[in-house]
C-alpha cells in the first residue's frame, strides 16, 4: 500500500480549523493518470516527514498546490 494512503485530501476549510499547519505542497505535471497530483502530495508529505495527516488543496489549475496540516493529536 503507498506511504500517504491514510492523508486526507479536503476542499473544505472547516475540515483543518482546528488543525496545525505542517507547511505548504506542491505537485508538477505531467500526470499519468487522473488523481496521480494528489498522489504526488501525499508522498511530498511523507518523503519530507511533515507529520500531517490531512492536505487542503488550495488550487488545482496546471500545478496542484496544498497546505498539509496535522489533525490527529
Amino acid at each position: 500500500a503507498p506511504q500517504g494512503k491514510d492523508i486526507k485530501i479536503t476542499h473544505d476549510p472547516a475540515d483543518i480549523a482546528q488543525c496545525q499547519s505542517k507547511g505548504s505542497v506542491t505537485s508538477h505535471p505531467p500526470y499519468l493518470l487522473p488523481g496521480d497530483d494528489y498522489k504526488q502530495l501525499k508522498n511530498r508529505v511523507v518523503s519530507e516527514n511533515m507529520d500531517a495527516d490531512t492536505i487542503l488543496i488550495t488550487s488545482r489549475v496546471v500545478v496542484t498546490k496544498g497546505i498539509a496540516y496535522r489533525c490527529k493529536a
